[in-house]
């Protein structure tokens, strides 16, 4: 309880110490052992015994238990998040705006930012709270074919967060949707969930945004410089 970030960590790690979580652990177990007991029976008994319906019923059993795991996962992440935080990795092309959103999130210039691709060769990362939830953002090098062994060490830093990462929010520069995006692994993004963030949005017209507004569907679009 002493390590929760956020007041509502600090409930979340109450329930759990009054063991929420144990109960349900102790659920599935139980579910586990009934049908591979069970299992274990039909195996013991003559083969004329093992009928359709008896195999129905272990897979209808198996099927409930995974969808039990699923939710079991899904609710342990969720109050890991709230206890001890969530790590969401910016990442893109250079140049996007990855490190001018960083800067816009935390309310400080911690990261440089300038015209020159690569200026982001090592990892920047910042604690910032949204809605009492702890969020540990970082800042990743430019994906692209690294300049030197500097700037390629940035970027194997950064594929190794996405990796580990709760959300990926990968940057595009509205203003280069053709740019390639090759040197992001879309599984991994898959993997991980991912948000579509286009930015500099200030840098472009209307007129042409209505074109090209199919492209952005699903996405976010922003100025992490104007705050539009």
């Amino acid at each position: 309880m002493v390590s929760a970030s956020s007041h509502r960590g600090v409930g979340l790690a109450l329930n759990g110490l009054r063991g929420a979580l144990s109960k349900e652990i102790a659920f599935v177990r139980d579910k586990i052992i009934n049908i591979l007991s069970f299992s274990e029976h039909l195996l013991d008994v003559s083969e004329e015994d093992i009928v359709d319906t008896n195999i129905a019923y272990i897979i209808n059993k198996v099927e409930k238990i995974h969808e039990n795991l699923q939710k079991l996962i899904k609710n342990y992440n969720t109050c890991r998040i709230m206890t001890s935080g969530a790590v969401v990795v910016l990442c893109g092309p250079p140049n996007s705006g990855k490190s001018t959103l960083f800067n816009a999130l935390i309310g400080s210039d911690r990261a440089i930012v300038n015209k020159e691709p690569g200026t982001t060769r090592d990892l920047l990362d910042a604690l910032i709270i949204i809605d009492g939830v702890p969020i540990t953002l970082v800042d990743t090098a430019g994906l692209r074919d690294p300049a030197n062994d500097v700037e390629g060490a940035g970027i194997q830093k950064a594929r190794d967060y996405m990796k580990m990462a709760d959300l990926v929010c990968t940057i595009n520069d509205i203003t280069k949707i053709n740019v390639s995006t090759e040197m992001i692994d879309n599984n991994l993004l898959k993997e991980t969930g991912a948000v579509n963030i286009y930015n500099k949005i200030d840098l472009i017209k209307g007129g042409i945004l209505d074109k090209r507004s199919g492209y952005f569907k699903g996405g976010l679009i922003t100025s992490a410089l104007t705050g539009l």
